[in-house]
């Protein structure tokens, strides 16, 4: 997995800058709730994002967070810290059902 960092938006603004989404998925070390990851699906066909949810209710695992980005659209989905980090390493991790020609980048305020 790659290590992604959050890139801070400032009042001025930011250029975002876009990183190969990794085939065996990215992680990202929260530090916040808000920290939002950018996926640019820039293929043909449509791709799901995958991010663990390391939680329960009332002992019922809560369900992975599965998110549909279609051909050519660009998707943002908030990174929970306190939904998707793993307890034992504090790591948000995300897997994607293909990478080719798939961008991603985490930016936080």
């Amino acid at each position: 997995m790659a290590a992604l960092t959050a890139q801070v938006i400032d009042t001025a603004g930011t250029a975002v800058t876009f990183a190969s989404a990794d085939v065996a998925g990215d992680t990202f070390k929260a530090s916040n709730d808000r920290a939002k990851l950018k996926v640019d699906n820039a293929s043909a066909g449509s791709i799901t994002v995958t991010i663990p949810v390391h939680r329960s209710v009332v002992g019922l695992d809560v369900p992975d967070r599965v998110v549909a980005v279609a051909a050519g659209a660009f998707t943002e989905i908030p990174l929970l810290k306190s939904l998707y980090a793993d307890p034992a390493d504090g790591n948000i991790d995300i897997t994607y059902s293909a990478v080719a020609s798939v961008t991603v980048a985490i930016t936080t305020d």
